[in-house]
């Protein structure tokens, strides 16, 4: 993943039960109108990651630790 696809990521696009990461935005700073700006990905086409066992152990132990 680029680095502007993961500081776009919110929860809703991680699916805990299959193990994947649905990739759908981009995130881009120091544009002309604000600071950052959310877009499409630089290929303008979705795709899925799947996340190796550490990943989902550590994204599991953080969204149980931040979750409300």
């Amino acid at each position: 993943m680029r680095k502007g696809e993961v500081q776009a990521l919110t929860w809703e696009d991680i699916d805990f039960n299959n193990n994947q990461i649905l990739v759908t935005k981009n995130l881009t700073t120091k544009t002309f109108d604000a600071s950052y700006k959310i877009t499409n990905t630089k290929t303008k086409e979705n795709r899925k990651v799947d996340k190796n066992i550490f990943l989902k152990k550590t994204t599991l132990e953080y969204y149980d630790i931040i979750k409300i």
